[in-house]
């Protein structure tokens, strides 16, 4: 699946996608237990940071490890696997 960084805030609600923010990184749990919930054995995300005029963590100020260890730490504990796409 792919996802757009910026989700945390359109349609989240949040101000912010900062992957270091702990409320950006509760909204992606929740949204990954969701998911889970439905397919258990879903795989992971692809994320597209920072390229091709899509937003990423540099829009936050942050490194493109820092997003996407987020991501790898909130899919770890259901064995997801995060496949980060940039160009930067």
């Amino acid at each position: 699946m792919s996802l757009n960084f910026i989700a945390p805030i359109l349609p989240g609600g949040l101000e912010t996608a900062d992957p270091n923010d702990p409320r950006v990184m509760e909204w992606w749990q929740g949204k990954v237990k969701e998911i889970y919930d439905l397919i258990p054995d879903f795989g992971g995300f692809l994320v597209k940071a920072n390229s091709e005029d899509e937003p990423g963590p540099a829009d936050f100020g942050k490194s493109q490890a820092e997003g996407a260890n987020m991501f790898a730490r909130i899919l770890k504990p259901c064995n997801g696997i995060v496949i980060w796409r940039t160009l930067v």
